[in-house]
């Protein structure tokens, strides 16, 4: 089946490559798919958010054990 591209050519899909293009289409379409992509996008930033908040804690743990350590060993 043709389909004409962004630049306007016009190629040839095969069935299952058509069958599969307009399921990705009425996947974005659909508002389940809206909102999906919203939950998904909200849950990278929480994992970015989490990620920097543990790389400071990390180092403050870090620097509190090796503070520790050093006092340890004068004993």
């Amino acid at each position: 089946m043709p389909c004409r591209s962004a630049d306007g050519p016009v190629f040839e899909v095969s069935g299952t490559m058509e069958t599969a293009m307009l399921m990705i289409r009425n996947f974005f379409k659909s508002s389940k798919a809206a909102t999906a992509i919203e939950y998904g996008l909200i849950a990278a930033l929480i994992a970015v958010a989490a990620i920097a908040a543990m790389k400071g804690l990390g180092s403050s743990l870090n620097s509190t054990f090796n503070n520790v350590s050093s006092n340890m060993k004068a004993s």
